[in-house]
């Protein structure tokens, strides 16, 4: 069968096989088709966030818990046979992974990186100027200004960790669909900056 200009061949074993990336499948299952709304969607997390890790991304993205009462996932029903077929190999993944598949392939984003180098960035006062600390404050002597890094340590483990595991789903997925995997390396950082590893 063609669906948008690739193929899902339905194999003799009653798997299927996608001519193209995984990212293409996985786009037009969830975006074009809406798949999984309705029915295997639902599986993937309670309503809302629809994962605890969901919501541990927007709240690290935004800064703020965001209410979500309801969700966007219980609207509407998936159409083609594929897509559903598709929706439920992510269905069996972790809910947290799955999740994640299912916001990306939505929007037809990646995780982002963090790959900035940190660098050093003064700490800023309540009206916006550099703060310092006084070492004698009656006489406002002042001793120092506090710096932080930007971006932080924790930002980028928390990012790395997020595009390893969005990579380890896509790979798996690959495999069960039958497509070919993205063309991005499972931790593109590695050897950045002279060979280091982590931060």
């Amino acid at each position: 069968m063609t669906v948008l200009g690739q193929s899902l061949d339905c194999l003799d074993n009653g798997t299927a096989a996608w001519v193209g990336t995984i990212e293409d499948a996985l786009t037009w299952a969830f975006q074009v088709e809406k798949a999984g709304r309705g029915g295997v969607a639902q599986r993937i997390g309670p309503a809302g966030y629809r994962s605890a890790w969901g919501g541990i991304a927007q709240w690290a993205a935004l800064g703020v818990a965001v209410d979500c009462a309801g969700s966007a996932v219980q609207a509407g029903e998936g159409g083609h046979d594929a897509a559903a077929w598709i929706a439920e190999r992510v269905a069996a993944l972790p809910g947290d992974v799955a999740a994640l598949v299912v916001d990306h392939a939505r929007a037809g984003t990646r995780p982002v990186l963090c790959e900035a180098m940190p660098v050093m960035v003064a700490v800023m006062d309540q009206r916006g100027k550099p703060a310092v600390v006084y070492s004698d404050v009656a006489r406002r002597k002042p001793s120092y200004c506090p710096v932080r890094l930007h971006p932080l340590p924790e930002a980028r483990a928390f990012a790395r960790a997020t595009w390893v595991m969005w990579w380890d789903a896509m790979a798996l997925l690959a495999i069960q669909v039958g497509a070919d995997m993205v063309a991005v390396e499972r931790e593109p950082w590695a050897g950045i900056g002279g060979g280091e590893k982590s931060y």
